[in-house]
């Protein structure tokens, strides 16, 4: 009996060592934190609390209805930065103005900009009272994004619509991911938990996370910590040639759209890597991106919004939580930021209209 009991407990053991370890996990609702299993307190989240009232008052496309397209509206077109309803730049914006913003609703992660080209090609334009487009895209993919433009492709209204039908059907909705087993999830934390002690993305982790010289979040511990995709971005999104390449496309796109007397507004979400990254204790460890000191040179003739300078001289300025702590994406905090200056752009081109 008792040499049972000694193989029981032999058995038993590593569980119960994974166990009592996994007690000391905080999990909070980012997309970093539970990707690379790293502990942020659960209420971190709840300094956004007020944001989360913020009434609703732009309009997704797939259930827009044309007159609620007035004259002057904004159409928005965007990655997963412009889709947070609520607490989206968008909505901060249609708050603080009477245009009209419209968001398409519908999956533009693969390229919002490919998106733009295919509805000003089509008859979409020609049936709304659309004033300006605004494109999105997140840093990281923004130059990939420019190298795999088809200028001809055409999106008419029908398209549009068959989209958003099909989109709707009973079983093309996502279903939760439910993750791991409890068993994987308490061997994965214990693995990261002690891996990133050793290296900043645990050698495995998809996360990266490291201390920071600065208080930059409301949370425990003063890590950043950010996508890898940040970091392998950073070279080919510093080729000047590529960086040019984006310009390229979005005043040719700039150049369609006026065509339609629309004006093209272009939103570029920085990377939490190259946002933070004066801040980061052990900087030779990554290299610095030079896409926006190459992007600043570049001749515009579009609008452009320059979330990156913005939203630095708030963070040098003392501001914390500009983006999330846990996530890769910016807070409720920083798209108001941004939604108050696309407001101040669009009424400084009305004054010029004007003129």
């Amino acid at each position: 009996m008792k040499k049972l009991l000694i193989r029981l407990s032999l058995l038993f053991a590593p569980f119960i060592f994974l166990a009592l370890n996994y007690i000391s996990y905080e999990r909070s609702e980012g997309d970093l934190a539970q990707l690379g299993r790293i502990s942020v307190e659960a209420e971190y989240r709840d300094i956004f609390k007020k944001e989360f009232l913020t009434e609703k008052k732009y309009i997704r496309l797939s259930e827009a209805d044309p007159s609620d397209i007035t004259a002057g509206s904004v159409l928005i077109l965007g990655d997963s930065f412009s889709q947070h309803k609520n607490l989206s730049y968008h909505n901060y914006a249609a708050n603080l103005d009477t245009v009209t913003f419209v968001n398409f609703d519908g999956n533009m992660n693969d390229n919002p900009i490919q998106a733009a080209f295919s509805i000003a090609n089509g008859d979409f334009f020609d049936k709304n009272n659309f004033r300006y487009v605004l494109v999105q895209s997140v840093e990281r993919d923004a130059v990939l994004r420019a190298r795999n433009i088809d200028r001809d492709k055409v999106m008419n209204i029908d398209d549009i619509k068959k989209y958003f039908s099909r989109k709707n059907q009973p079983g093309n909705e996502k279903t939760p991911d439910r993750g791991l087993s409890i068993f994987q999830d308490m061997l994965k934390y214990f693995v990261y938990s002690s891996l990133y002690n050793f290296d900043d993305n645990a050698f495995i982790s998809q996360v990266y996370k490291t201390v920071s010289v600065k208080d930059l979040f409301s949370t425990r511990d003063s890590d950043i910590i950010f996508y890898y995709e940040d970091l392998e971005a950073s070279g080919p999104n510093s080729e000047p040639d590529a960086v040019e390449r984006l310009n390229e496309e979005l005043n040719l796109l700039s150049d369609k759209l006026k065509d339609k007397n629309i004006k093209l507004i272009f939103l570029l979400c920085p990377d939490k890597l190259s946002l933070y990254y004066p801040f980061i204790s052990e900087k030779k460890k990554y290299p610095q991106t030079k896409f926006f000191d190459l992007f600043d040179r570049e001749e515009k003739n579009y609008i452009n919004i320059d979330a990156f300078s913005i939203l630095r001289d708030r963070i040098e300025g003392g501001d914390k939580d500009i983006y999330f702590a846990d996530d890769s994406h910016w807070s409720p905090f920083a798209a108001k930021i941004i939604g108050k200056e696309i407001v101040e752009a669009l009424k400084k081109v009305r004054r010029s209209d004007i003129r």
